[in-house]
């Protein structure tokens, strides 16, 4: 009986080391949810990818905004004034040349 729950917790303590590093993970969501789950998530990561989340938004926006107000040139016709106003416009129509850089 004592050899078993010896045994057990030395399965739980790899099993919890495992986990632990990022490929345990992935290698535990696969085994418990299957492969095609696995390449679900991965599919449903690069569409989150090309999304941009509301910090970066802002970030963008903020960054191009002051741009404009230093004096850059502005990338759209427009007949606002505001430069925040014109950096979102331009977020809007996908012409800020700006890169968001995630970590992997």
């Amino acid at each position: 009986m004592r050899a078993m729950r010896g045994a057990m917790r030395e399965m739980r303590a790899e099993e919890t080391a495992d986990a632990s590093s990022a490929e345990g993970r992935e290698r535990a969501f696969q085994q418990a949810e299957g492969e095609t789950a696995g390449e679900e998530r991965t599919e449903r990561m690069e569409i989150w990818r090309e999304r941009y989340t509301k910090y970066e938004k802002a970030r963008i926006i903020g960054a191009r905004a002051l741009q404009i107000a230093m004096g850059a040139p502005i990338l759209i016709n427009t007949d606002k004034t505001d430069p925040i106003e014109i950096a979102i416009e331009e977020f809007e129509r996908g012409v800020i040349p700006i890169t968001v850089r995630r970590r992997k």
